[in-house]
């Protein structure tokens, strides 16, 4: 009877609106308060039933929100970083291993300021119904129709038609048994289909050490795992293997988050109900697990675990772990740190009970092959090779085709053996081609077990002079010398120049220091007092280095020169050398390809010497070389003794004239007497047949303008410009004392000007930055100054023998007078007989402030340079004005601030940007 009450009054809640039903947007519109006061009063279910059966939306007659219970907004927890070991403590010569870590900590990291809420996942017909979750019902055959009831406050869902159902305390299973019954039972012809539709949300403490305790807001299908990842996780003294969930102050389970992190398991991963606690103990103690494991890290421990528990949990042992040799650090019940050895292949130390701040290390096996060689440098397939008993050379290197390259070096390599007590080494001299073409024979030497064989390139022979690879440390100074040569030798094929402190400023300690410490610009190291290149270092250290990296290691020494290679060797020989044995090193040089320090192998003449410094160059005399050889005399006295060597008869002749060579012998490889490589002069202007000219030793400038067929009618014979090489290396080097001494006292007026603000040191400053820059621009030309005239005329005091490199510009004849320096404006004139110095200087405006005009002089055709004498400048007529002079004005140096060196300085400039002027316009 009360269903048929409340029916009716829907039906004339609706009849009542009929009026304004006709679209939803009439009916949102115009409905009367009583009309909507009486149509609110009806349960939602009945309210969503007959709105849905006239085509009327709900919301738009009540106005109302979702009852549903809302979640309330959470807090954000801040992302959580898991923190990185401080590498500003390791240096570049340690190898950077990472801090270890607490195991499983870094679950929690990155964890996101928002809670994604569990959805869409199948609910189990064990689920707890409960306030706010909703049910989603379809009916289905006499009537069709979808209801979604909510679960209210009391437990129950108002069903339209069949009243209110309690399913408080039911799981869902049991309350859609309920549901449907009710169904069947009371609506005849009508079945049902029962889900859930959206969940409740319920709220739980997370407490303990937790990154970020509190109360929170989860889905009610939310598990233990759940509401620590919303709270951020577990702080580092927290226990990730004893997490408590309690219901009404009781313990319920216990989670072990290593089950899900080592297995997978959630098996122990509780469903959370509101009010729930998840409280996180600290963490009671650990165990560090190191060393050649595959997961190294501090573990947590229960009790009664095991050493075999602490390998599980890391993942087991890695491939080179050597087990047998383990060691486990802890305290005793003294609490007094004692070390134990584990043989991890026993049951007896896999037993072994662990305790809080045990420390287990399992080592590494053995680095190295047992049978195995190396063979390394310019070979077709570098890299290590099995070795068998009775193994040559030609076994490991069968086919010129194919088991070396086109570069290598066929007259010399090196078999490097080793003792079997890992002691000292012993080299041997392989000629190749001999050991490969004539197998079984005394050239063919045999192999033994862990040689290293090194092929070398013959045309990578790192002969250069400022190569200082394998350089010998006896003191500092040799090593800094080498890189100073280095150094002008970058700075000569370098087109920019730049004005900061060289090498040339640094101490050979400072150099030695920076190399010893692996810190040097050039990336040169320090092994044994021997120089080796960065390149050279990581072989040395091959053994160390993973299968990928030896094999990208071996196939970049394909390349390598010879210099590189043998610094390896040289580093063995020098650590191995005694008071009582001589290092086994000889220094070759002279006319040989390769000249430098190569290691002394047993029983080496001096032509096995001669091969290993690349062979003779063609200059070489083949009659002579000299050997140096230490001698000591009763034990506490050395001297040097020297002795030569037909080289002739060392190769062709017996046996005793090949000397045998002893350790630190020099090998002095002779050049012939007044040997040559086709010394060359060149001719340009205006002569009959420019160009360049072979010379022979002796020849003279007169001889060379003879064969070139003397000069043009066109040339200026006075104006020639003759340059020479070593006059150029000269005033290079002078240029460049003077560009430092320039910066240094540039450094004392920046002092000055700073302190004092002096106007005048500014100026002087900005004008010698100018100059610096001037003399870091200029080339030097080497010009040679000559009497050309003298010289024609056939008066040989003048006459001068010609050098390699040599240059005569002739240029044609000019008319003109130029004017450069301290005037107003640097011009040339056109030459007009009878004018003066002066009246050239005014014809270009004049002298400036700064001129010196009493040392004002005149720079000839020929590059002479004429003074006035005692005032009387036109007292002579060599000193009259002629076409292709300069008149050169000098700054005075009492001008600047005392700055001497200035007057020098700018004479060189200016000589130089003559002659420059006059071999350009050729």
């Amino acid at each position: 009877m009360d269903l048929l009450k409340k029916y009716c009054r829907g039906a004339a809640l609706l009849v009542s609106l009929s009026g304004i039903v006709v679209s939803s947007a009439v009916l949102a519109a115009n409905p009367t308060p009583a009309q909507m006061e009486q149509f609110k009063r009806l349960p939602p279910a009945q309210q969503q039933q007959l709105a849905k059966s006239y085509g009327i939306d709900v919301s738009q007659l009540t106005g109302a929100q979702s009852t549903r219970i809302e979640e309330p907004e959470l807090p954000p927890v801040q992302a959580r970083e898991i923190p990185q070991p401080s590498r500003s403590d390791i240096t570049s010569e340690q190898a950077i291993e990472p801090e270890l870590q607490r195991f499983g900590y870094s679950l929690f990291a990155g964890t996101p300021s928002t809670f994604a809420q569990v959805a869409n996942v199948p609910v189990p017909t064990n689920y707890l119904l409960g306030p706010g979750d909703i049910i989603k019902v379809q009916l289905f055959g006499k009537t069709n129709e979808q209801l979604e009831l909510q679960v209210d406050r009391d437990g129950n869902i108002d069903f339209p038609e069949l009243g209110p159902v309690s399913i408080a305390g039911s799981s869902f299973s049991e309350a859609r048994q309920t549901i449907a019954k009710r169904v069947e039972e009371q609506m005849i012809g009508v079945r049902s289909s029962i889900t859930m539709g959206e969940l409740r949300s319920i709220q739980v403490f997370v407490l303990g050490d937790a990154y970020t305790p509190g109360l929170y807001t989860v889905s009610a299908l939310s598990n233990i795992s759940h509401a620590l990842y919303l709270s951020g996780g577990i702080a580092e003294t927290g226990s990730l293997r004893r997490i408590q969930l309690k219901r009404n102050g009781q313990l319920v389970s216990e989670l072990d988050l290593y089950d899900l992190l080592l297995k997978g398991d959630t098996t122990d991963d509780a469903r959370l109900l509101p009010g729930d606690v998840v409280f996180i103990p600290p963490s009671s103690g650990s165990v560090t697990i190191d060393g050649e494991i595959r997961r190294p890290a501090i573990y947590e421990l229960k009790n009664g675990e095991t050493v075999a528990d602490a390998v599980r949990m890391a993942g087991g042992l890695l491939p080179n772990a050597y087990p047998r040799k383990s060691v486990l650090t802890g305290y005793d019940s003294r609490k007094v740190q004692q070390v134990v050895s584990l043989d991890l292949t026993k049951p007896s130390a896999l037993s072994h009970q662990l305790s809080g701040g045990d420390y287990i290390e399992v080592r590494s096996a053995k680095k190295g092959l047992e049978n195995g060689i190396l063979l390394m440098g310019a070979a077709a397939h570098p890299g290590y090779h099995a070795w068998s008993q009775g193994m040559r050379v030609s076994n490991l290197l069968p086919s010129f085709e194919s088991s070396v390259l086109p570069s290598t070096d066929l007259d010399y390599a090196l078999v490097i053996s080793e003792a079997a007590d890992g002691g000292k080494v012993t080299v041997q001299n392989v000629n190749l081609a001999k050991a490969m073409s004539r197998p079984n024979s005394a050239d063919d030497i045999r192999l033994s077990n862990k040689d290293r064989v090194i092929l070398f390139n013959r045309f990578n022979l790192g002969a250069s002079d400022d190569s200082f690879e394998g350089v010998i440390l006896a003191d500092d100074a040799r090593f800094l010398q080498a890189l100073q040569a280095q150094e002008k030798s970058e700075r000569e094929s370098s087109t920019q120049h730049t004005t900061q402190h060289t090498m040339q400023d640094k101490t050979s300690s400072e150099v030695i220091g920076e190399a010893s410490a692996g810190k040097g610009d050039r990336g040169y190291r320090i092994v044994e007092n021997v120089v080796v290149s960065a390149r050279s270092y990581e072989l040395l250290q091959l053994h160390n280095a993973s299968p990928a990296e030896r094999r990208k290691l071996l196939n970049a020494a394909k390349t390598f020169s010879r210099g590189e290679l043998l610094s390896l060797v040289i580093v063995r020989l020098k650590q191995q050398a005694t008071a009582g044995e001589l290092a086994k090193l000889v220094q070759v040089g002279g006319a040989v390809k390769a000249p430098g320090i190569y290691p002394l192998s047993e029983g080496a003449r001096l032509v096995d010497m001669i091969a290993a410094a690349g062979g003779m160059v063609e200059s070489a005399d083949v009659n002579k070389a000299e050997i140096t050889r230490l001698h000591l005399i009763n034990g506490n006295e050395v001297e040097s003794l020297h002795f030569s060597v037909n080289i002739a008869d060392a190769y062709l002749g017996p046996k005793q004239s090949n000397p045998l060579i002893q350790p630190k012998d020099v090998v002095n490889v002779m050049t012939v007497p007044g040997w040559q490589s086709n010394p060359v002069v060149t001719i340009r202007g205006e002569v009959k047949y420019p160009g360049t000219y072979t010379i022979k030793r002796g020849e003279t400038l007169m001889d060379v303008i003879a064969r070139v067929g003397g000069f043009t009618q066109f040339a200026s014979v006075e104006g020639a410009v003759f340059t020479r090489e070593t006059i150029k290396e000269r005033e290079k080097q002078q240029l460049e004392q003077m560009g430092e001494q320039l910066r240094k006292q540039l450094a004392g007026i920046a002092l000055r000007t700073h302190k004092g603000s002096n106007v005048s040191l500014l100026s002087d400053y900005e004008t010698m930055q100018q100059l610096i820059a001037d003399i870091s621009a200029t080339d030097p030309v080497g010009r040679l100054v000559l009497d050309m005239s003298a010289m024609i005329s056939g008066d040989q005091s003048h006459n001068v023998a010609l050098e390699n490199g040599d240059v005569l510009v002739v240029p044609p004849k000019r008319n003109s007078v130029s004017v450069i320096g301290e005037v107003q404006v640097e011009t040339t004139h056109f030459y007009s007989a009878g004018m003066s110095m002066n009246d050239y200087i005014l014809r270009s405006g004049g002298l400036r402030e700064q001129a010196d005009d009493e040392r004002i002089y005149v720079i000839k055709a020929n590059g002479e340079v004429l003074l006035p004498q005692s005032g009387h400048w036109f007292a002579s007529t060599d000193a009259d004005i002629s076409p292709g002079d300069t008149v050169v004005v000098p700054l005075n140096v009492e001008y600047m601030d005392n700055l001497t060196l200035w007057s020098t300085v700018t004479g060189i400039v200016y000589n130089t940007a003559v002659a420059i002027a006059a071999i350009s316009g050729i």
